[in-house]
């Protein structure tokens, strides 16, 4: 059985989910942080990416990041575990040749291994406890057959997470991680290797893309 945490049931409210970029992403500070993960993604797909190939993004929430996928040449699968949220990007990408939206539960993802050729993943670990990240875990890399790009928050006491602790406290990590512990239980699995671990910008230092590599298994 899943587990229970805040945020899976949190975007399934359709208020939520309607009013989530604007409530999000259309402040100074928003429309920074939408930057500043668009220029981190992009960067890692030209880097690690090669066409053609399919992206599983989960989850893809609204669909604000599909276009650097798309405008790469890539096509996309768009799962989230919210109905609301996946209304959103409907709305937005009807239509949109290479896109495709799929309900999905990220602790049991209905594809067979090496399904997609890459995963990608923005603030979703940061939601989930030790447990329930681990899973996820489990499954994205599974489903992936060459590269994952996925997006930690560290624990780094910075400026940013002070203000944000008394004044955005929505915009807090619920589950921060050491750097240390990420890096040890990545080194530790013997299906990825760990390629890179990128800071998205001096601003938000707490927030990077760990980059991984699917390792083939020993006779493939």
């Amino acid at each position: 059985m899943a587990a229970e945490y805040k945020a899976r049931e949190r975007y399934q409210d359709q208020g939520i989910a309607s009013n989530y970029d604007e409530v999000r992403f259309q402040s100074w500070h928003g429309r920074l942080s939408h930057r500043i993960e668009e220029a981190g993604l992009d960067a890692a797909i030209k880097k690690y990416f090669s066409r053609p190939g399919n992206i599983l993004d989960l989850p893809c929430g609204t669909g604000r990041l599909f276009p650097v996928m798309i405008n790469q040449g890539f096509d996309v699968v768009g799962g989230d575990i919210s109905e609301a949220m996946l209304d959103c990007a409907r709305k937005k990408f009807q239509g949109k040749a290479g896109v495709s939206l799929e309900k999905m539960d990220a602790e049991n993802l209905p594809y067979p291994e090496n399904h997609f050729d890459y995963v990608t993943s923005y603030r979703l670990m940061t939601h989930l406890p030790r447990d329930v990240r681990r899973r996820v875990l489990d499954e994205m890399i599974r489903v992936a057959r060459k590269i994952l790009v996925l997006n930690f928050h560290f624990k780094v006491f910075t400026p940013l997470y002070v203000f944000n602790r008394f004044f955005r406290k929505n915009n807090c990590p619920a589950y921060p991680v050491p750097e240390t512990e990420i890096r040890r239980e990545f080194e530790e699995r013997k299906n990825v290797r760990l390629l890179e671990i990128r800071k998205l910008s001096w601003y938000e230092r707490s927030s990077a893309l760990v980059i991984l590599e699917k390792r083939p298994r020993q006779g493939d």
